[in-house]
């Protein structure tokens, strides 16, 4: 087959984006060429998961946990999968974070929801379980925020989101007064 020159220029983009270590932004620019150009699919997953790592690393991360999830959707490779499950939890947390900062408890939990995919015993997940806590609790559930309180404890040793866990379960058991306010402080 001949190649036309755009031919030689995709290709050349899907062998940069798949060797070259590549900052977010130029990753960003050169990842959509890549992929449309890949011709297999491991490599269209293994490019999805960089650019889903681009757009995680350039603060887009509703962008990148729809390139996670998608890899995840398509692909049985064990390696690439946890690439995507700890690009999706890691973005899922940030998201809830800015979500519980706005004062939108629902969206809060269900990106916390998100976050405590893949390694449960993670420091991302652990943060996630706390955080979906204090969006229960604005919720009114203070049942499941109990629970996630209690596996972020469990999951850990005695470090510093155990010490969280346990404050916050203390402070949950505590009787409220008419003038407390629901909302817990996040580390």
């Amino acid at each position: 087959r001949h190649l036309k020159r755009g031919d030689h220029l995709l290709r050349y983009a899907v062998a940069v984006a798949r060797d070259t270590a590549l900052a977010p932004a130029d990753a960003l620019g050169i990842l959509p060429s890549a992929l449309a150009a890949a011709d297999d699919p491991r490599a269209v997953d293994t490019l999805t998961v960089r650019y889903g790592q681009a757009l995680s690393a350039t603060a887009a991360c509703e962008d990148a946990a729809s390139a996670f999830r998608a890899v995840l959707r398509r692909s049985a490779d064990s390696g690439l999968r946890h690439s995507a499950t700890a690009g999706l939890a890691g973005c899922s947390l940030r998201l809830a974070l800015a979500a519980q900062s706005a004062g939108r408890p629902g969206d809060a939990e269900r990106w916390f929801m998100s976050a405590t995919i893949g390694d449960s015993s993670s420091w991302t997940a652990r943060r996630a379980l706390i955080g979906l806590a204090d969006a229960r609790r604005q919720l009114g559930d203070t049942l499941g925020a109990a629970t996630a309180l209690l596996r972020a404890q469990a999951l850990g040793s005695n470090d510093s989101l155990s010490h969280v866990a346990a404050e916050r379960l203390r402070t949950l058991a505590a009787p409220q007064s008419a003038g407390d306010s629901t909302r817990m402080s996040t580390p």
